[in-house]
């Protein structure tokens, strides 16, 4: 049990049996361009972790989801207007989660 954990993008595919074993409260990423693809293996390990918060900037969550800036920030903004999430403060909250669910069924 860990109260923090430093790696590097190499170590997180080598290594992810170990790192994930644990669910962490809070991922926060740096160096952007390792996660830009969304077909790179640490973008991919970072999506499959179990995590209740994660610190990235919108460019951060469009590279790790496959998509651009524009597009995630729009997402963003309708799901806001929806109630499904809230954001405030430079933090996103999942609202309803179950209305979320549907989105994606």
């Amino acid at each position: 049990d860990h109260h923090l954990v430093i790696t590097t993008y190499p170590l997180i595919h080598r290594d992810h049996e170990v790192l994930f074993a644990q669910p962490y409260e809070l991922c926060i990423l740096d160096e952007a361009q390792a996660v830009k693809n969304p077909a790179a293996n640490a973008a991919k390990r970072i999506r499959q972790s179990e995590k209740r918060g994660i610190v990235i900037i919108h460019q951060e969550l469009a590279s790790l989801i496959g998509s651009t800036r524009e597009t995630t920030t729009a997402t963003l903004n309708q799901f806001r207007r929806k109630r499904l999430i809230a954001m405030e403060r430079r933090q996103i909250t999942i609202a309803a989660p179950d209305g979320l669910q549907q989105l994606a069924s």
